[in-house]
């Protein structure tokens, strides 16, 4: 759910340990998954902040966003 702070918990921790992985370790479904994982922060970060959703945003954009957010 949007705006709970458990799920943004959890996504943080998973948010993290996939940063860990080196991309030359990362599989098509890792690389997949882990997009997913910032477009969840990234809503949460929209929903929270009332921050307008900006479309085609690049995933490194979106990557600053949620470490800027969670503080990594």
């Amino acid at each position: 759910m949007i705006g709970d702070p458990n799920n943004i918990a959890k996504m943080t921790i998973i948010y993290a340990g996939m940063k860990n992985v080196k991309e030359i370790d990362r599989s098509d479904f890792f690389n997949n998954y882990f997009k997913e994982v910032v477009g969840r922060i990234n809503e949460h970060v929209r929903h929270e902040k009332k921050i307008p959703f900006v479309d085609n945003q690049s995933m490194e954009d979106q990557i600053k966003i949620a470490d800027d957010y969670l503080k990594l």
